[in-house]
């Protein structure tokens, strides 16, 4: 793993400008390694193929609010992407885009299908992804449907869970609902302001859990200062909002992904807004509503039949995700019996993607050098 490259722009346009040198000089049969042998380009320079770990990177949201995110996120994430896979392809390396959501992409669709094109292998996590490369004529390299990684991820021993849920004071006789709620969905995506969106959830819990006779556990998966923000924030407006708050428990201490698996392995029911959340909700066979704000969750849910447990973030309504939460608890066993008989063959494809990169390094000759 390699730090940003590029972290200011003047810096980028010395690497790029490096790496053009470079290789025009290569084609003059001029020995000039020394311009990408040191610094930053030479993590790429000495690699056998690079792994691109973008996610949902070259994949524009449903619908977002503010000009200045949607330029942000919909131009320059997608153009600063843009820069890493030109700058890797222009040092002869084989590039491989690893288990992506990708497409819709805008504006940007033009230059990144170029760069697609010229890529040395593509994996997508959901089929969504597998059409609309294919209807954007992205034909270049071997493309496969996998699975996102996550689904692989192994969780903690109940006794180091029970550990947690006693730290946390979460009291494990009463059935939990978990709740992942993002702080950039709630800024960026939701049709009304950041409170509003902590509104709606202090209402739906104090709802279904006095309906229910539940307790809800809110699970951060982002607790950090940058992109994406503190999950904390807006989930402790939920529990300044809640009436009942007994009946609410935020996780205040930060675990890795493997600890959160646990905490949500132990839920009867989750509801997720950030897609790992609710992949790691699915591979512990907890019925599982998704809040989606772009394409992946739709895709993900659907590989283990899930699909209609998909609420767009600018639709949810309180009577809409409400009844969605009864259904879904009526139908609980139901559910988790069929994630149970859908989740091993999402688990295999999710192992594909590393088979795929190891035949890819094992051919005698590496497509795409140079």
């Amino acid at each position: 793993m390699v730090e940003r490259i590029g972290s200011s722009k003047s810096n980028a346009i010395i690497l790029l400008t490096r790496a053009l040198l470079w290789r025009l000089l290569l084609k003059l049969h001029i020995d000039a390694r020394s311009l990408v042998e040191r610094g930053k380009l030479a993590h790429y320079y000495n690699s056998t193929a690079i792994l691109d770990l973008a996610g949902d990177t070259l994949c524009i949201p449903f619908r977002s609010h503010g000009v200045i995110f949607n330029l942000q996120r919909n131009v320059l994430s997608i153009l600063r992407h843009a820069y890493l896979l030109l700058l890797c392809r222009l040092l002869g390396k084989p590039v491989i885009v690893y288990a992506q959501t990708i497409g819709p992409i805008g504006p940007m669709q033009p230059l990144i299908k170029i760069l697609l094109n010229k890529m040395s292998l593509i994996t997508v996590r959901e089929e969504n992804s597998l059409r609309y490369l294919a209807n954007i004529g992205v034909n270049g390299p071997p493309i496969f449907l996998t699975a996102d990684p996550a689904f692989l991820l192994p969780t903690s021993s109940n006794e180091e869970i029970n550990m947690i849920l006693k730290k946390e004071k979460i009291d494990t006789k009463k059935p939990i609902v978990g709740f992942c709620i993002n702080s950039e969905t709630a800024m960026y995506h939701y049709r009304g302001e950041a409170l509003k969106f902590a509104e709606l959830f202090a209402e739906i819990i104090d709802t279904f859990t006095e309906k229910c006779d539940t307790q809800a556990v809110l699970v951060p998966f982002s607790t950090w200062k940058g992109h994406g923000g503190d999950d904390r924030v807006i989930s402790r407006e939920v529990v300044r909002l809640v009436k009942e708050k007994q009946k609410v428990k935020l996780i205040e201490g930060e675990y890795d992904p493997i600890a959160l698996k646990g905490i949500i392995s132990k839920c009867s029911m989750f509801v997720g807004s950030r897609g790992h959340s609710c992949i790691l909700a699915l591979s512990s066979h907890v019925p599982t509503i998704a809040i989606g704000h772009n394409p992946k969750f739709f895709g993900i849910m659907k590989m283990v039949n899930q699909q209609h447990y998909v609420c767009k973030t600018e639709e949810v309504t309180f009577d809409k995700l409400i009844s969605l939460m009864c259904d879904l608890w009526n139908k609980q066993e139901a559910v988790r019996k069929e994630l149970e008989a859908n989740v091993g063959a999402v688990q295999r494809l999710s192992a594909l993607n590393a088979e795929l990169v190891k035949n890819f390094l094992e051919t005698p000759s590496l497509k795409g050098l140079v």
